[in-house]
């Protein structure tokens, strides 16, 4: 399963903070007050082929990295990160709440002040 660039771009860049960045070669990061919460490979220049993101609590990841075609991300450490790849079959819609979640949980880590002012960007 592959994702479109242009809606999981579309969707990511209306969240408030998020920025993204080519990193490590040809990764897109998708980062919110600087911290990353998702790292995609693409498969061509329209399709991304797998993503990384940050897991929401330990249990979680043991319940995902279950699942065919979600493994440990490779060079992260403990339960926290997951990379899903296409023999995962996760739908498009089903890979954005993914998305989001990781994106809440950095979200949460963030200061108190850098939180404040992503909720003043919430679109109402």
């Amino acid at each position: 399963m592959y994702y479109s660039l242009d809606v999981i771009s579309n969707q990511l860049s209306a969240w408030p903070g998020v920025t993204n960045v080519i990193q490590w070669g040809d990764h897109l990061v998708w980062k919110v007050g600087g911290k990353m919460f998702s790292v995609m490979s693409f498969a061509d220049e329209a399709r991304i082929e797998s993503f990384s993101l940050k897991v929401d609590n330990p249990d979680h990841w043991d319940e995902l990295v279950a699942q065919e075609g979600i493994e440990k991300m490779s060079h992260s450490t403990g339960k926290n990160w997951v990379t899903v790849l296409p023999e995962a079959n996760i739908r498009q819609p089903e890979a954005l709440l993914m998305l989001r979640a990781s994106y809440d949980k950095v979200r949460s880590g963030l200061t108190k002040k850098v939180q404040a002012e992503l909720a003043a960007q919430e679109v109402t």
